[in-house]
């Protein structure tokens, strides 16, 4: 199932027209903020379950209830700070002459070419597509993008599936917030291409 991913939103900012703006985040944060998030909700569900059984749970459990929400929240805050800290901006604008991506306050000029594919993943019978976006300007590999869509998302249209490594020294990499954003990247890199 293909589903169109266009959309076109457009803002001024001074001399440059935002075309695609998100937050994005590196790999290692995106890890973490999945890591702590599910050392929160084991506490905190252990306490819910611990409350429903009421009488019928092991003995001396109503002395650790206390020490499961406290934990709980600690994790969740640990999470909640990891997430809004490790949130970076990303911008792709038209300037006069190319294309500008903004990431985590640098500035990259174009013209830029970019490579892309995606990988499938079935966790039980769900296809889960890794999309990978490689943004190259003239002399260098400027950054990756990543992205998962579930099955709601479809099958990227024009992706191919394959493992796409960097074809040059790798700059950094950054896990997008939001959904379709790298597909929209691809599609604004590939109207512009350089001369």
């Amino acid at each position: 199932m293909n589903i169109p991913t266009r959309r076109r939103m457009t803002f001024s900012m001074g001399r440059e027209r935002i075309l695609v703006k998100t937050s994005v985040q590196t790999r290692w944060a995106s890890h973490g903020v999945g890591c702590l998030g599910a050392l929160a909700l084991i506490p905190i569900v252990s306490a819910v379950v611990t409350l429903f059984m009421g009488d019928n749970g092991p003995r001396g459990i109503e002395d650790v209830v206390p020490w499961l929400w406290v934990s709980g929240a600690v994790f969740a805050a640990a999470t909640g700070f990891v997430w809004f800290r490790s949130k970076k901006p990303l911008m792709l604008t038209e300037g006069k002459n190319a294309l500008v991506l903004r990431i985590a306050g640098e500035r990259y000029a174009g013209p830029f070419t970019c490579e892309y594919a995606y990988m499938t993943e079935h966790m039980k019978g769900i296809p889960m597509r890794h999309l990978i976006l490689h943004v190259y300007d003239a002399e260098r590999h400027v950054c990756s993008l990543g992205e998962t869509w579930g099955a709601m998302h479809g099958t990227p249209s024009g992706w191919r599936e394959d493992f796409l490594p960097p074809r040059s020294e790798a700059g950094p990499a950054w896990v997008a917030a939001a959904g379709r954003f790298v597909d929209d990247v691809r599609l604004e890199i590939e109207e512009r291409p350089p001369a």
